[in-house]
Order: structure tokens, then C-alpha cells, then sequence
């Protein structure tokens, strides 16, 4: 018998027949989707000189809707207060070229309950993507990592199946053995390949992990003290002597997790200074944000005007907290990795959008399009970092509404849940390279930060 899907997230969406081609679009809740807390944010797509009417039917009753436009053509805000937790039914209606418009839809609201639609994005995602077929790249290993918690604390028989698929994903390389590992993105499968290592003695991740652990121990510095992001690969000729903040992640995480487990002061001295470095050039000094990149030999970044590409910012604060987490409460060097995560989180704080999401351009919101993958990661890492007491507890905030706002957007498809509008692999550049990557569904590298935030956030309530 297939696993029951959940029933928050049974589609019922109807348009009402007012006319053909009704221009009229609710863009977040999706239908038949989860909202947590007691009030819900939508977000609306109007006709063009569209009015929308100042009150909703919420479960057959008129409720006020106070209507503020979002950064997008035609697109709305509003708020409406939920009065109970449970089924709700909504109706939203709008004047279009003289004619009536509605769109309708259903959704369950609840106060509790982040870890419940992670768990089954991850089951959804296992089902689509056996372990075995999963290449040794960066973009599996960021959904591993994100399952690997889930795996090592999450609820018994999730975390039976889930750490069978990460074993089963590291055996299968351990067998066929790691493509070579010449750039960043290929150390990165290393980094679930030490938790298995580390806390089950699997030999097969042990190689893997030693695998990775090489790379970020050989490969040679640049005059940052940092590793090229393309390292000795081919793909050097199109950014010769570049780093990105992505690498963070990539290996500085992996020699954090390695060092502290190998007892290795010389590889966790290493991590610990990687984000300092990244930030001397990378962390606009005005703002607090990160750009993409930074071309060394020109001493300037990718991109050169102040654009911020959210995942790399959410990179970083996950990158840091990770890293933190290894490193001993009295090491000198906590001080000025916490800075540097205060200074990003507040700028990221001063850029969230109503519905809790940040748009793919931090800082141009509009031009791109709401990206959750890196909402995500921001959610997790605020989350964490307000957990482990080091910052204000308003972040916590910060995070939960970051969080609602990528469960708002969950959709059902083909009876399992999808995430959608993640930014698709994004190489630095200008601000039009930005805007031409088009938003995609179910990436491992989007799937893995929400599963990442929903078991930081399992225990939270939803104001």
C-alpha cells in the first residue's frame, strides 16, 4: 500500500465560472496547503487596473482585508486573521475591465507542526530519486545533509529509512569510487559521508569522506587562504582564480566536521578563518550582505554593483552556524564569526518580504521572482542561531515567518508534495544573469535547506 499523503495537502482549488480566461491568480497559500500560525499572508496576481474588494470570505463569513501592493506587476499583500485552527475555506474577488472576478481555495491552518510537511518533502523526494541513482555532486549533497539530521534525531521510522538511504547512497560510491574531486562542489557529498563515518563506523562513508577530506587538505591556497571554488578542473578557464560564497558550505563546512572529529587543530584553525577571510572581501562593508564572488587577481567582486544573491547568503549564515557548532565555546575565534553573522542576519532581516520569503535578489525585490531554497536556509540557520543562544531571540521570529512563508507555497502533485520556485544552478555574473534563471521545482538543493529548517523548527509555535 503507498504512504497516505498527509491531508493538508489534498488540493481542492476551483476558479469560479464569472468568465472565461478570469485573471484573478492566488500565489500563496497554495491550494490545499499549509499555513502555520493564526493569521495567513496572501498573495494575490490582479488583472490588469484590477480593484481587489476590501473583504475575503473566509469559511462563509466576510472578513476586512486591508490591501498593500507587493513588488511585482499586479501583485498584492493582505493579511487576514484566522479564528480557529483546522480546514478553512477562502473566496478573494476583484473588479476586472468592468466584470466580476474570484478565485477560490482551501488550505489548514496550524499553530504547530514544521517537521510534518518536511518529512514528507523527504519521503516525496526518496520515492522520485532512489539513493543509487544520485550523482556525486553538490546538489545531492546539500538534500543528504539537509536528511541527515532527520536521520540521526528524527522520529524512529523516518530516521530507519532515512539513514538507509544516506548508507545506501555512500556504498554505492564507496564501491565505484568518487569521481575525482577537483573543485569545491565535488568535495561536498564528503560532508553526510563523516556523519556516517563518525557515528556508525561505516566504512565505505569513511572513504568517501577521506576522499573529500583530501581535496580540502591539498588543494592549494590562493593568497586569501581560501580554495578557488573551481579549484584544478577544466572549468577554471571561464573564472580563473575566482571564490564563491557557496564554497562555504562546500568544503569549509566538510573541514569544520572532519577536523573536529579527527581531532585535527590545524584543518579546524583552517575552517574556522574561511568565513573571516570570504567576508573581508565578499561582506559589503555599507550593508552587511554577501555578493556572489570575488575575482582575485582584479581585487573586485562578482557582481560589481551591490546585488545579492540570496542562497549565497543563506550559504553563509548555514555555513557559519555549522562551522560554530564544532568549534569549542572558548575559542577566540567565536567572537568574529558571530559578528559577521549578526551583520548579514540583520541586512537579510531588513529585506523580508510580507509573505516571509526574500526574493532571489535580496535587494531588488521584483526583479526576479520569491525563491525558497534560500529562504530556507535563512530560516534554518536564524533558527539554529537562536536555539544555541547566539543572537536575539527576535530572530526567532524572523525565522518561523521565513519558514511559513516556504510552507505556504507547498503544492501537491501527482499525489506528493513539490517544492517550487527554487532558483536553478546560478553562476555569478550581472544583475541580468540573475534574473535569467528561471525558478524550478524539487531541486535537491531546495529540498534539503527546508528540511533542514523544518526539524530546527518541529518544536516552535506559530504566532
Amino acid at each position: 500500500m503507498p504512504p497516505r499523503v498527509p491531508a493538508f495537502v489534498v488540493v481542492l482549488l476551483a476558479v469560479l465560472p464569472t468568465a472565461a480566461g478570469a485573471s484573478v491568480r492566488m500565489e500563496s497559500p497554495a491550494p490545499g496547503g499549509l499555513v502555520l500560525g493564526t493569521s495567513v499572508v496572501l498573495s494575490v496576481r490582479a488583472c490588469a487596473g484590477g480593484r481587489l474588494r476590501e473583504h475575503v470570505r473566509l469559511d462563509g463569513t466576510e472578513v476586512p482585508v486591508t490591501w498593500a501592493a507587493g513588488p511585482y506587476r499586479r501583485q498584492w499583500y493582505g493579511r487576514v486573521r484566522l479564528p480557529r485552527e483546522g480546514a478553512h475555506h477562502l473566496e478573494v474577488r476583484a473588479s476586472c475591465r468592468q466584470r466580476e472576478r474570484a478565485v477560490t481555495l482551501a488550505f489548514e491552518s496550524r499553530r504547530r507542526g514544521a517537521l510534518e510537511p518536511g518529512l514528507a518533502l523527504a519521503r516525496a523526494y526518496m520515492r522520485a530519486h532512489p539513493a543509487e541513482t544520485l550523482r556525486w555532486d553538490w546538489g545531492p549533497a546539500v538534500f543528504l545533509y539537509g536528511l541527515g539530521p532527520l536521520a540521526e534525531s528524527g522520529p524512529a521510522s523516518f530516521a530507519k529509512a532515512a539513514r538507509a538511504y544516506l548508507e545506501a547512497y555512500h556504498e554505492r560510491w564507496a564501491r565505484r569510487g568518487p569521481p575525482a574531486i577537483d573543485r569545491s562542489d565535488r568535495a561536498a557529498p564528503a560532508l553526510t559521508a563523516v556523519s556516517l563515518a563518525r557515528d556508525g563506523g561505516n566504512a565505505g562513508a569513511l572513504a568517501n569522506a577521506l576522499a573529500g577530506v583530501d581535496y580540502v587538505k591539498t588543494e592549494p591556497r590562493n593568497r586569501l587562504g581560501t580554495l578557488d571554488h573551481l579549484g584544478h578542473s577544466g572549468l577554471r578557464i571561464f573564472y580563473p582564480g575566482t571564490i564563491w560564497v557557496d564554497s562555504l558550505m562546500m568544503y569549509a563546512v566538510l573541514a569544520a566536521r572532519w577536523g573536529r572529529h579527527a581531532r585535527d587543530p590545524e584543518l579546524l584553525e583552517f575552517a574556522a578563518t574561511q568565513p573571516l577571510r570570504f567576508a573581508s572581501v565578499l561582506q559589503d562593508p555599507a550593508d552587511g550582505l554577501f555578493r556572489h564572488a570575488w575575482r582575485i587577481a582584479a581585487g573586485r567582486p562578482i557582481p560589481t554593483d551591490a546585488t545579492y544573491w540570496l542562497r549565497g547568503n543563506g550559504w553563509a549564515l548555514v555555513a557559519i552556524a555549522a562551522i560554530l557548532d564544532e568549534l569549542d565555546l572558548d575559542d577566540p575565534r567565536r567572537p568574529e564569526l558571530l559578528r559577521v553573522f549578526l551583520r548579514l542576519a540583520a541586512a537579510l532581516r531588513a529585506w523580508q518580504q510580507p509573505d516571509g520569503l526574500w526574493d532571489s535578489l535580496v535587494n531588488h525585490p521584483g526583479l526576479t521572482h520569491p525563491e525558497t531554497s534560500g529562504s530556507a536556509l535563512v530560516a534554518y540557520a536564524l533558527a539554529r542561531a537562536v536555539h544555541r543562544g547566539w543572537i536575539d531571540a527576535e530572530y526567532l521570529d524572523v525565522a518561523r515567518r521565513a519558514f511559513a512563508g516556504v510552507t505556504a507555497r507547498l503544492e501537491t502533485r501527482d499525489g506528493a508534495l513539490s517544492l517550487p520556485l527554487i532558483s536553478g544552478p546560478t553562476n555569478p555574473g550581472p544583475r541580468w544573469n540573475y534574473r535569467s534563471i528561471r525558478a524550478r521545482r524539487d531541486l535537491p538543493y531546495g529540498v534539503g535547506p527546508f528540511l533542514l529548517a523544518a526539524f530546527e523548527l518541529a518544536g516552535e509555535e506559530f504566532p
